[in-house]
């Protein structure tokens, strides 16, 4: 993330991870591009497993890309992108509030508003399947499309996702 707020990448790009339309098995350091040509603006940006993510320069969406096979893009498919997709969600506060951070581990990720409020999707199978638990509590679907809610005891300020296969 540049002083600008340009996003820029390098890399692998089989799956679109470096938000430049090419697949290649490396790329140079260049901007992350939306799909209008201009460049990526952004507060805030996460990479993770094959996909990024991050929160625009306004702080009123999250747009993610790359490898979308697990719904990890969060728009409601399982389409791969390089250009940046906006995250949706079915929940009526999805987005009322100001973004204040993402975060990601694998395959899920999560972003978190001014309000307290965090909101997952993707991969919501694999945190601890011996311990029962969920990537995603209260998600009802082994891949989660869009952002669902994750309701907590309180607000929260901050998140971090453990790297962990037990995610302890």
């Amino acid at each position: 993330l540049r002083l600008s707020g340009e996003v820029w990448c390098w890399g692998e790009s089989e799956a679109g991870q470096t938000g430049q339309n090419v697949t290649l098995r490396a790329t140079p350091p260049a901007p992350v591009v939306e799909s209008d040509g201009r460049p990526l603006l952004a507060s805030k940006v996460t990479c993770v497993q094959n996909f990024a993510c991050a929160i625009s320069d306004d702080s009123t969406s999250v747009h993610c890309w790359g490898e979308g096979i697990y719904r990890s893009l969060g728009d409601g498919t399982d389409d791969s992108s390089a250009p940046p997709v906006a995250v949706i969600s079915d929940d009526p506060d999805f987005g009322t509030s100001p973004f204040v951070d993402v975060s990601g581990v694998y395959r899920t990720m999560c972003a978190l508003d001014a309000a307290g409020r965090l909101f997952c999707w993707g991969d919501n199978s694999s945190v601890n399947p011996t311990a029962g638990r969920e990537a995603i509590p209260g998600g009802t679907m082994t891949y989660e499309p869009r952002a669902l809610r994750v309701v907590l005891p309180s607000s929260a300020v901050a998140i971090a996702i453990p790297n962990t296969p037990s995610g302890n």
